[in-house]
């Protein structure tokens, strides 16, 4: 059973950091006094768009592959699982993005 502990919680880590870097702008709140992060810059663009998400503006400002990676939900999500198994395990990487992934995107439609 300790197994299935650890598979249910790399995926709600796993969705839990999704939300967080795609939903919410906690990661600009607790690093703004960091301005190599453009997160000064992000929130007076947020004065024209305010649909906007900091991923999506760090793709817009510098499209490059470090952006595109950050920006691009599937992708976060593959890092993400990756750090998580660093904590839990990588028996079930597969199992557990895949899992995730359906997760976040039902949350996604549903809930966000």
């Amino acid at each position: 059973m300790e197994g299935l502990d650890y598979f249910f919680n790399q995926i709600m880590w796993v969705n839990l950091f999704m939300f967080i870097w795609f939903h919410t702008d906690a990661f600009c709140d607790y690093f703004k006094s960091f301005d190599f992060l453009k997160i000064k810059d992000y929130k007076k663009y947020l004065d024209v768009n305010k649909r906007i998400t900091y991923p999506e503006y760090l793709f817009l400002q510098k499209q490059n592959f470090f952006t595109k990676l950050i920006a691009c939900k599937p992708c976060s999500l593959f890092w993400f699982t990756i750090f998580t198994s660093l904590i839990f395990s990588f028996s079930s990487f597969a199992a557990v993005y895949i899992c995730s992934y359906v997760i976040y995107r039902l949350l996604e439609k549903q809930v966000y």
